[in-house]
Parts: C-alpha cells; structure tokens; sequence
C-alpha cells in the first residue's frame, strides 16, 4: 500500500515530444506525460518557471543549433538538479521555439528554492541569461496546455 502511494506520488517519468508548425513559428515541446491525470498536485502548490536565453539559433524559426541545444541541456540539468537537492518537485517539461527555452516546474514550498535561485544567479557568468518566477498554482492550470489534447 505504502509503495503503490509513494508510486503515485512519484510517477516515472514518461516523456513525449510534440511539435507545433507553422509559416511562421515552429515549437518544440518535451512533456512528461506520467503527470497528465496527476492527482496530487495540491501538494505542489508553487509554480516554477524558466525562460532561458538562446545564443545560437538556425532561421528561420530561431531553433537552438545542435551546439546551443547542448548548452541548454546542461543549463536545464544543473537547475534541475539545484531543484531536486533544495524541495520535493514535479517536472512539468519544457518548450524550444524563437529564441527560449522554457522550462515548467511545480515545487512544494517556495522559500529554500528560490534562495538558491538567487545564491546561482549571485555567482554570475552563467552559461546562458535566464530569469525565472514562482506562483502559486494548485491546480497547475498555468500548464494545462502541456496535457490539452
């Protein structure tokens, strides 16, 4: 009994990428599907989200080059981490298109990991400019269109 909550509580995580195309844009999107019928989202209250300057991109539609898509996934991995190693978390997914990457969170208590936010942001030189913000969503509904399908 105990397993299968710690189980729901902490689904796999189970990925899937879409792509939205256009004239003009074309959006990549990386969703961690195990969280589409989440139901506890109520204890993850506290929305977390990224925005991520790109450097290099390819034109038309401002997508990273395979150099610059390198560099994200270190980025994504080191606030990941610095996440994981601060407050309990849910990983949302992320989105790739004109110039961003985008990165979608949800955390239990705001305060310890946005002090290490800051303390990151303090140390200056990062890899990438990126700014972020926290707030309160219970009902995750800032994210509804990573699962609106």
């Amino acid at each position: 009994m105990v397993w299968q909550l710690m189980k729901n509580k902490f689904p796999e995580e189970s990925f899937n990428i879409r792509e939205a195309k256009g004239e003009d844009y074309h959006r990549v999107m990386m969703v961690n599907e195990s969280l589409k019928e989440y139901e506890f989202k109520n204890e993850y209250p506290w929305y977390l989200y990224f925005d991520i300057d790109m450097k290099e991109v390819t034109k038309p539609f401002n997508l990273p080059t395979k150099g610059e898509a390198e560099i994200l996934n270190t980025l994504e991995d080191r606030i990941t981490t610095l996440i994981k190693e601060t407050v309990p978390y849910q990983f949302i997914g992320r989105t790739t298109d004109n110039g961003h990457r985008e990165l979608y969170f949800y955390v239990q208590s705001p305060k310890e990991v946005h002090a290490k936010l800051n303390d990151l942001i303090k140390q200056g030189n990062p890899v990438r400019e990126f700014e972020y913000s926290m707030s309160e969503d219970e009902k995750w509904e800032n994210v509804n269109f990573f699962f609106d399908y």
